[in-house]
């Protein structure tokens, strides 16, 4: 989304996707030219020592934390261990931004730092409403300073609004205007398989987000489900892969979702991994496959026009090869 609004105001150069970062932050910097404006880097964090690996490497101008989840647990150990690694980021940088609605962001110390986010503690970039249209866009009312403005994003999810004011924030610090950043948010291209809607010639719609799954991720997808079920007078029907990489957390992650599924009254559920047996014995609704291969043919069988259907999963159960079969030209779905 930076990378969005920023190459419009001058050559920017950013990491690319899905490649680990001890390898794809040397590759982004010696990407840069002498007429480079705009540097971004992604500093993703999985084992403990790794942000002071890139603090060698860079010292921002402006460290971003877009928010501290459970994720790579099983290697960093507790939340807290991923709070304190990610927090190195903000050691060698001159500006901070954080994230306002996260407790551990609001814990994190900074001389210059600027929150954004929905509540009142967002002093910077304030997301005053965001909603689904029928479109399937996010409508945002975004206020940052002394500027209120419309942001219309090609994406589904008030998540995804609290990366927009993210983006915008940092933005705004690097001098762009409201119009620039709403002309580039408007123009961001979703990468595939980030809750990426999926129309099928039957009426059918899927919510294509196999990229990756975190418990935190996970409830954003099943809000949308939701809502966009209610919207659109549709049934939802949520398969769902097991959420790797959670070490200790992995039972009370995996319950926490089949609980927030019975609360909502989500009576479909289909599930793979062995860590979904707690979802299901939560939910108590769904069935727990063997492989993708049984899962695909009862999903071919169940499916109708008048579903709502979410993928989430983490991305080693090849969930996406799924979501590809099911949409393929003269599939029986």
């Amino acid at each position: 989304m930076l990378y969005s609004i920023l190459a419009q105001a001058g050559p920017t150069v950013k990491t690319a996707d899905s490649i680990t970062s001890t390898y794809n932050i040397p590759t982004a910097i010696l990407k840069c030219r002498p007429g480079t404006r705009f540097l971004i880097l992604e500093m993703g964090v999985e084992y403990q020592g790794d942000m002071d690996f890139y603090n060698w490497l860079v010292a921002p101008d402006i460290a971003l934390i877009t928010g501290i989840y459970l994720t790579h647990t099983s290697f960093l150990g507790s939340l807290e261990s991923v709070a304190t690694e990610k927090s190195k980021i903000l050691k060698l940088a001159t500006v901070a931004v954080l994230n306002a609605d996260d407790p551990l962001c609001l814990s994190l110390v900074h001389p210059q730092t600027h929150y954004f986010g929905f509540t009142s503690k967002a002093n910077f970039a304030r997301i005053h409403s965001s909603t689904i249209t029928p479109n399937l866009n996010t409508f945002i009312d975004l206020e940052i300073g002394e500027s209120r403005f419309p942001v219309t994003l090609p994406l589904l999810g008030s998540h995804f609004a609290i990366n927009a004011a993210a983006a915008a924030a940092v933005a705004t610090l690097l001098g762009c205007s409201p119009g620039l950043i709403s002309s580039g948010l408007s123009e961001y291209h979703l990468p595939p398989h980030r809750l990426q809607p999926l129309r099928l010639p039957s009426g059918m719609l899927f919510l294509d987000d196999t990229y990756n799954a975190s418990p935190q991720a996970a409830f954003a997808s099943l809000d949308t489900l939701i809502f966009l079920a209610r919207l659109l007078n549709k049934t939802p029907v949520f398969v769902f892969g097991q959420m790797n990489e959670l070490g200790r957390y992995e039972e009370p992650a995996h319950t926490e979702i089949g609980e927030y599924i019975r609360k909502n009254d989500l009576r479909y559920l289909f599930a793979i991994g062995p860590a979904t047996d707690h979802t299901i014995t939560a939910a108590h609704v769904g069935h727990r496959y063997p492989n993708l291969a049984v899962l695909e043919s009862d999903l071919r069988h169940f499916l109708r026009a008048s579903h709502i259907v979410l993928f989430k999963s983490s991305r080693s159960w090849h969930m996406d090869q799924l979501v590809e079969n099911l949409t393929k030209p003269n599939s029986s779905v």
